[in-house]
């Protein structure tokens, strides 16, 4: 199956996509991820023809994330030269330059072509595609990922398909439906008060907060949400329509949980969903 996306991500949508596709309102004229992470779910809208790239808004608070996609969009044979370079130095990666990425992500230097080059090596050196500490160091050659050839030719194409796209580094709460047709995907942290330590900054984000924002947004836009099934969640969503919905996490891929998705307009044929989608409200 082609991947959707260039990064490995903490709560990618990846695995997800087919089943968000379900959720999809009959028209929209605009996408934005406020939370786009890995950008599975957009870059999969792209691809499948549903919104050109310049009808794509991505967000995303993490300043290396963004300088990632700024470079992948910009410079994408730049950055592939960068890390071809970096693997006749280090091969498929080892401790050494993890420490050194490590230390760029938490500390910039400013260079954008070097955070963004940093934050996609330690993207597949890290465990789960994550730094929450220097600890996270994942050995490549026990592993499947590493820097590889498999993993940068790809970047070509993300970064074409990225084309014409807006791409933006705010806090969630300064994004604004375009119109009506706008299409917001959000897929916010799942905890009550989670710390984002995974890329080498805390944010923390609340339930009650994220909730607010949503309902502030409430009759500016579409709203698609994949959220945590908890009672919270469903008591602060009480006006929206929200369905649980069973998924298969790849760190407990033998394990199958459940999650909330969330709109704000009536699924077009939600009578067809499959039987395992239950409406909640």
């Amino acid at each position: 199956m082609p991947r959707l996306t260039p990064l490995r991500y903490h709560g990618s949508k990846a695995g997800q996509v087919k089943r968000l596709r379900l959720a999809l309102p009959e028209h929209f004229d605009y996408l934005i991820e406020p939370f786009c992470g890995s950008a599975a779910f957009s870059l999969s809208m792209i691809q499948e023809g549903f919104i050109d790239a310049d009808k794509v808004w991505l967000n995303d608070k993490n300043p290396s994330l963004m300088a990632f996609w700024n470079t992948l969009r910009e410079n994408r044979y730049g950055l592939q030269d960068e890390l071809r370079q970096t693997m006749e130095v280090h091969g498929l990666g080892n401790r050494d330059l993890f420490n050194e990425v490590y230390s760029e992500l938490a500390n910039p230097s400013g260079n954008i072509m070097g955070l963004a080059k940093a934050r996609f090596i330690e993207n597949y050196l890290g465990r789960a595609g994550k730094t929450s500490n220097r600890n996270n160091y994942n050995c490549p050659i026990k592993s499947k990922y590493g820097l590889r050839e498999k993993y940068i030719r790809p970047l070509n194409k993300f970064g074409a398909m990225l084309e014409g796209s807006k791409l933006t580094c705010m806090d969630f709460k300064e994004i604004v439906p375009l119109s009506k047709n706008t299409l917001s995907y959000l897929d916010g942290p799942y905890g009550n008060k989670m710390d984002w330590d995974s890329y080498g900054k805390e944010y923390t984000l609340e339930r009650q907060v994220f909730a607010e924002f949503c309902n502030k947004n409430l009759h500016k836009g579409l709203q698609l949400i994949s959220y945590g099934d908890n009672q919270e969640s469903i008591d602060l969503f009480s006006d929206w329509n929200i369905f649980r919905v069973p998924v298969a996490r790849r760190s407990s891929c033998e394990v199958m949980e459940t999650e909330l998705i969330i709109t704000n307009y009536e699924i077009p044929n939600a009578d067809l969903l499959p039987d395992e989608w239950e409406q909640v409200s």
